[in-house]
């Protein structure tokens, strides 16, 4: 993006007027640092996510985070005061909870815990020489929060607005179209996507980041109620369709192998790519023809049932829940698009719920525990030397420690932030010591802070300068640090200039020394969940839902992407098909569903599949390395001749289209199955 496009532009200048805004009401009731009212809106208004209902969301957490920050700051300075080394470890402490917390916490509500954290160091520790005082100074803080939270947030509402429902809406629509070229490659007819697995991978990262823009919904009146519900359940459709385009690609692909082009089931397979790729109105009698199609097209399985019958009936099976989300999709599509139309749908319970998403306890209880023992070493370290402005520090420390704690090596962000202060140092001191003396007045200020506050948004509406500019934003207006009278000099500005790199710099070292996670590693501890968890669907111990289960595997998958392509950039390639195990799942977790509802001795066969399942990918899970075992490919034939040879049912049904899944993605290149041969 160019850095004096239109929408920078007009960033820029929204932040500047709710920067002066907020600078002018902290002035007119004389708090004592309205230069806190002021960083705040740029805090709060962070462009990549400077939507309505996004700033009015950070808004209120960072409201909730702070009054949470100051009551903790209250409890522990005044009571830990004559013990400063046991007050020090209780504010690493804290900042660790709430670092654990934030990052298990995976929507707008983590960014309370964040504020909680490093706000309660940046407030409490400065009034330790007076902690009188600090009732005073927490209520203070928290009007200068309150006001530059509500600037930002009524500017942005009411100054060229973005929409998160909008945006949305945009994002699904476009998502709906890819989502049909997909379907309409999996079915095998026309000209095929030379990158169609590439672009499934893309698909469930653009799924991950709608969800991360739906969240911002509640805070947002104009896209409340039923539209809301429409855009989470439309989401819930497209995330139910993804895994089933590979599995429907692999079985048009073997059976027009088969040599059977005018085969039934093909036909059918042709009538449902006609009809995605039709652009009309959604029509329910079509698809529910199209799903009669599908069940009579289906052979009837029985003891004799050749390998050609068996993947015929899966690729019908699969084609009926294809067939059933596509229409799903279409409906809500025009529902969005036409709200007063009469194909405005209900809503299937549990479709508009959010999504369940990855969630690593153990990396998220490591990463508190560092940010902790670098706000503990700071601490210690300005006591032991006697730093009159180490508080300062100990606060860069936690804020450097806690906002990029959700990044796998942090160290490149902390580094920047060190010499952008350096950089900020000399700005600071010019507005201090030459431009603030020859002010007078609120205008001739405004005027005075045009520059470095446009440059900050300019910088922060860029894309890959963000980051720098979010660090000299920070750095430039805490050293300026606007209150009610002039006090500043070259001595106070070098010394918080100082304090605020010494700070930097812990949280770097720390950082460098235990923090820093490899992307091989973070691919590993993603890829191992979801192993644990396929071995804890089989054995029973972890049920899931089969919508639950997609949607947190594709959560999984936008999370591995990006670090496979880091990985990638640094010269290593990982292997990872998170895609592949999201499809073994979904077949154990109907395999589970069917050995419960097959009684008699049919349910043996289903149950010792599960059982050596289990125990392989437990194995996986723990990081052992294991081949598949030979007989687990025995296990899958038997559980297959067993419901062969029962009557047809649902659950019958269920545990072949299962069992044929499983043999697929688990030994794609093993003979074609044989239902005459005896049991192994």
């Amino acid at each position: 993006m160019r850095f004096f496009a239109a929408r920078n532009v007009m960033y820029a200048l929204n932040c500047y007027i709710a920067a002066m805004l907020a600078l002018a009401v902290a002035f007119y009731f004389d708090l004592p640092n309205p230069y806190w009212a002021a960083l705040t809106v740029y805090v709060t208004s962070q462009p990549l996510s400077a939507v309505v209902g996004a700033v009015w969301g950070r808004a209120f957490y960072r409201l909730l985070g702070t009054a949470s920050a100051l009551v903790i700051a209250i409890l522990i300075i005044p009571n830990l005061v004559d013990t400063p080394f046991l007050m020090v470890f209780s504010i690493g402490g804290w900042v660790a909870i709430c670092t654990y917390l934030s990052l298990l916490d995976r929507s707008p509500r983590s960014y309370a815990f964040m504020l909680a954290g490093y706000t309660t160091a940046l407030v409490g520790l400065p009034v330790v020489a007076d902690p009188s005082r600090i009732f005073d100074i927490a209520l203070a803080r928290t009007e200068e929060v309150a006001i530059g939270v509500l600037c930002a947030a009524m500017v942005q509402t009411l100054l060229f607005p973005r929409h998160a429902g909008g945006m949305l809406r945009n994002r699904l629509r476009a998502a709906l179209e890819e989502m049909r070229k997909l379907i309409a490659n999996s079915l095998g007819s026309g000209v095929p996507l030379p990158d169609a697995s590439a672009r499934r991978r893309r698909m469930a990262v653009d799924l991950g980041e709608i969800h991360a823009l739906s969240d911002n919904l509640r805070f947002e009146n104009a896209t409340a109620g039923d539209s809301a519900a429409h855009m989470r359940a439309l989401e819930t459709h497209l995330v139910e369709i993804l895994p089933l385009l590979a599995a429907v690609e692999e079985l048009v692909s073997d059976l027009r192998g088969q040599g059977l082009p005018s085969g039934r089931a093909l036909r059918v397979v042709e009538e449902v790519h006609a009809w995605v790729l039709s652009d009309g109105e959604p029509d329910p009698a079509h698809a529910a023809r199209l799903l009669d199609a599908c069940r009579s097209a289906a052979p009837p399985l029985g003891t004799d049932a050749s390998w050609t019958e068996i993947i015929t009936a899966d690729l019908l099976a699969q084609l009926e829940g294809l067939v059933t989300a596509w229409q799903r999709s279409l409906a809500l599509s025009d529902s969005l698009e036409s709200p007063k139309a009469p194909t405005f749908v209900l809503i299937p319970q549990g479709c508009d719920l959010p999504r369940k998403l990855h969630l690593d306890r153990g990396m998220a209880a490591y990463t508190g525990i560092a940010a902790g023992v670098a706000v503990t070493a700071t601490g210690v370290f300005a006591m032991t030397i006697g730093w009159s402005q180490g508080a300062i520090a100990v606060g860069i420390t936690a804020a450097a420690s806690m906002v990029l704690a959700v990044a796998d090596d942090p160290a490149p962000a902390q580094r920047m932030l060190a010499g952008l202060t350096l950089v900020a140092v000399p700005v600071a001191a010019a507005y201090q010591l030459a431009v603030f003396p020859l002010l007078d007045g609120f205008a001739m200020l405004a005027f005075a802070l045009f520059p470095i506050l446009m440059l900050t948004g300019l910088l922060l509406a860029t894309p890959r300068l963000a980051m720098p500019g979010l660090g000299f934003g920070l750095a430039s207006q805490a050293l300026i640090s606007l209150q009610p009278s002039a006090r500043g000099d070259l001595v106070t500005v070098v010394n918080v200039g100082v304090a605020v790199v010494i700070g930097a710099l812990f949280a770097l070292c720390v950082t460098r020394l235990i923090r820093v996670v490899p992307p091989e590693l973070a691919v590993r501890r993603i890829l191992r969940a979801g192993w644990r968890d396929i071995a804890g669907l089989a054995v029973g111990i972890r049920p899931l839902q089969r919508n639950a289960w997609v949607s947190v595997m594709l959560d999984r998958e936008g999370l591995v992407q990006p670090r496979l392509a880091r990985a990638m950039q640094e010269g290593r390639a990982l292997g990872a098909d998170v895609l592949g195990d999201l499809r073994i799942g979904i077949h154990v977790i109907a395999l589970r569903a069917a050995a419960g509802e097959v009684m008699g001795s049919e349910r043996s066969p289903l149950e010792c599949l599960l059982a050596e399942l289990g125990a392989y990918f437990d194995a996986l899970g723990r990081g052992h390395e294991s081949t598949l075992p030979p007989r687990l490919l025995r296990r899958i034939d038997e559980s297959i001749r067993s419901m062969l040879g029962v009557p047809r049912s649902s659950s019958h049904d269920q545990a072949i289209v299962a069992s044929v899944g499983l043999r697929r993605n688990l030994f794609p290149s093993a003979p074609a199955f044989r239902p005459q041969e005896a049991n192994a």
